[in-house]
């Protein structure tokens, strides 16, 4: 059975705030001082669930590098 806050002897523990998953993200969030923004909430809400999906810069750059005209994918493009 799973703990919710529904459970009459729903307990905070030390242990719920041990995060074995999106440890770069994790820290990220831990340290934020900003205020929030979409950007912000959608990380946390992927965070969350676990579903997080970080890109390096070399594959963003890639990805943009894409022409949105193009209608065949250029192979070559490494």
């Amino acid at each position: 059975m799973h703990r919710t806050l529904h459970n009459q002897d729903f307990r905070e523990m030390s242990e719920d705030y041990n995060f074995e998953y999106q440890k770069e993200l994790t820290s990220k969030l831990d340290n934020l001082e900003e205020d929030f923004d979409q950007n912000t909430l959608n990380e946390i809400v992927l965070w969350k669930v676990n579903r997080y999906a970080p890109f390096s810069n070399d594959i963003i750059s890639l990805i943009n590098s894409i022409n949105p005209n193009d209608t065949k994918l250029n192979k070559e493009i490494e």
